[in-house]
């Protein structure tokens, strides 16, 4: 995690990544955060609407705060995988207030819990469609995309949000195949 804010290295002329200009009066503090799921080792074709997972069906985590209870908003999300097959991942990420308590396993069907819904994020209801993609020359390892989300405040219940990948496409994976998402957070100060 990298926190930034005023005269804490950044240049607030100089666009942030993604393109965002980073304003220490109305956001408090900007930050990126990572998180990655390592699959299984089989390239067992995905079924499409299942989850991606690991054998002990694990979420990804984001430190999104300092602070709980703090207001952010996602400016940017990056996907990745260590893979770039000729099909690539299609699939949505989802985005929880709270640890999900029904995980979903690699590959089974993709019903998230009513109890789990409710803590569902700004913005992410339907989750953030995604298809990863590789334009580089054949033989490029990996593949990735970055979204923009629209606009949505996020009022925290602590200080990490909490993601499952649902896969979209009859997906043929890469044995131990990494998927990593990156979120571009800034923190929301209402003046």
């Amino acid at each position: 995690m990298t926190v930034t804010g005023p005269g804490v290295g950044v240049d607030i002329n100089q666009p942030q990544s993604p393109a965002v200009i980073f304003d220490p009066v109305v956001d408090p503090f900007a930050l990126t955060s990572s998180s990655s799921i390592t699959r299984l080792s089989n390239t067992t074709t995905y079924t499409a609407n299942t989850g991606w997972n690991n054998g002990t069906h694990n979420y990804l985590t984001f430190n999104v705060a300092a602070g709980g209870g703090g207001m952010i908003q996602i400016v940017g999300v990056d996907i990745y995988s260590s893979a770039n097959p000729t099909l690539k991942l299609t699939g949505n990420l989802w985005l929880f207030n709270a640890i999900p308590g029904t995980l979903i396993s690699d590959n089974a069907s993709f019903l998230i819990a009513s109890t789990d819904y409710v803590n569902l994020v700004g913005g992410c209801l339907s989750g953030y469609s995604f298809t990863l993609a590789n334009t580089q020359s054949s033989g490029a390892a990996n593949s990735g995309v970055s979204i923009v989300p629209a606009e949505a405040y996020i009022q925290l219940k602590g200080t990490a949000l909490y993601g499952m990948v649902e896969v979209t496409n009859a997906y043929v994976p890469a044995s131990g195949e990494i998927l990593t998402v990156t979120l571009y957070i800034k923190g929301a100060n209402f003046i």
